[in-house]
């Protein structure tokens, strides 16, 4: 693994940058998905578990996976719209 690093750096400066955004990204889907396993919202009942009415439970997934879909989008967009910003003033500074 160590190698495979030391290869990159010496590959040159865009494989140490693809290597950096390449990180990045992986970084970025794991703590996203961190936020999948959030707080159900849900009362609990006197032995400990879930009540809600089957209609209400069918209509808070129906909204939560829209607004899960959206919300995971837009993060990518701004994740790689970032990236690309970062992207282009390094190599602007590069040439300079």
């Amino acid at each position: 693994m160590a190698s495979g690093f030391l290869g990159f750096v010496a590959m040159g400066h865009v494989y140490v940058v693809a290597l950096v955004f390449i990180i990045q990204a992986i970084v970025f889907r794991e703590l996203t998905g961190l936020f999948d396993a959030g707080y159900s919202g849900a009362h609990v009942g006197e032995e400990g578990k879930v009540v809600r009415s089957p209609e209400r439970e069918a209509k808070r997934k129906g909204r939560k996976e829209e607004r899960e879909r959206w919300s995971r989008r837009m993060a990518w967009y701004e994740l790689l719209s970032l990236l690309s910003l970062f992207t282009r003033r390094v190599t602007d500074e590069m040439l300079e």
